[in-house]
């Protein structure tokens, strides 16, 4: 994974090994980059594991969090949807 710059909170996520992790912060905190920071590691960490981004409505899913987490993906990790 490439050396990104991240603060205390998304470091403390990423970092963590619990469980169930919750993440919670206010607009332009950094919580859909640090998922696809989290969801990038955890792909290559488990190599043909199985995951789900889940979000409240598929119009949230599909206009925010897929939205955000797929233009980190692309600009930070060059992986192209």
């Amino acid at each position: 994974m490439p050396n990104i710059n991240v603060n205390r909170r998304q470091g403390e996520v990423l970092k963590s090994q619990a469980k169930e992790i919750y993440f919670v912060g206010g607009l332009g905190m950094g919580k859909t980059f640090t998922l696809a920071c989290f969801a990038i590691e955890r792909i290559m960490r488990y190599r043909g594991c199985v995951g789900l981004l889940a979000a409240p409505t598929f119009s949230m899913l599909q206009n925010a969090t897929w939205k955000g987490v797929s233009e980190a993906m692309e600009d930070h990790f060059g992986i192209m949807e």
